[in-house]
This record gives structure tokens, sequence and C-alpha cells, in this order.
């Protein structure tokens, strides 16, 4: 909700999701095709802090990358800047 009140598609430049533990991105959807968003941080946890997180956060690569797809796609993105949860790296190894 936050991310549509402030118009984030149009005004966000930096998203970091620290301490986020229970959203699924689903929330995110607002800044699809956003060409302003400049860094976005999904890693969930503070500087020099474990990623790994019991239990497991929720954040779901199925809702997120479709979104992130879109930004990246989009003439004009900006983004230059993107953190994966570390339960979606250390998948990605196996």
């Amino acid at each position: 909700a936050v991310l549509m009140c402030t118009d984030a598609v149009n005004n966000l430049k930096t998203l970091k999701l620290t301490n986020c533990l229970g959203i699924t991105g689903a929330c995110l959807e607002p800044l699809r095709e956003s060409t302003m968003i400049q860094q976005i941080d999904l890693s969930l946890v503070r500087k020099h802090y474990s990623p790994d997180l019991y239990p497991p956060p929720p954040i779901s690569f199925d809702h997120v990358m479709p979104i992130l797809d879109s930004i990246i796609e989009t003439e004009g993105c900006s983004l230059m800047h993107l953190q994966f949860p570390s339960v979606w790296r250390r998948h990605r190894g196996e």
C-alpha cells in the first residue's frame, strides 16, 4: 500500500527490504515497469549480519521475478544495483 500511495513507480529510487521478513514479494507490484528505481535490496538483513534466516523467509521468486523483469526490460531503465535474498542465491547453486 505504501508503494502505491507514494507513486513509487515514478518517485522511488532506492528500495531496501531490511527486516521485512514476512513479505512474499507481491507487494512490489506497484514498481512494475519503473524507470526511476536505481537500487533494490531484497537481502532482508542488515549489512554484516548473517543472511541465513530461520525459518526461511516467504519471499517468492515467482512473485518477484516478473516484476524485476518488467523493470529491466523497460526502456530507460535506471536500475544499477540488485541484491537477491540469500535463499535464492543458495538454491541457484544446487
